[in-house]
């Protein structure tokens, strides 16, 4: 397992123990999903190498899923 650390506009920020094969979606689950002040088309995951990825939840939820990597 790893740690994932979730900041910003979500209900409970934190730091989560997740599996390798964590998707995106669970991610945000873990920390109460995002609050009502959170721009859901911009969503940024910072790697541990630095780099930053951007994400539209709205898009995500309409294909499937994304594995956090």
């Amino acid at each position: 397992s790893r740690t994932v650390y979730v900041m910003g506009q979500v209900q409970k920020p934190g730091a989560f123990e997740n599996s390798k094969q964590t998707s995106l979606l669970d991610v945000l689950a873990n920390a109460g999903g995002p609050n009502r002040y959170a721009d859901i088309r911009n969503i940024r995951l910072i790697t541990t190498k630095g780099e930053v990825k951007n994400y539209d939840l709205q898009a995500i939820q309409a294909m499937n899923s994304v594995i956090v990597s």
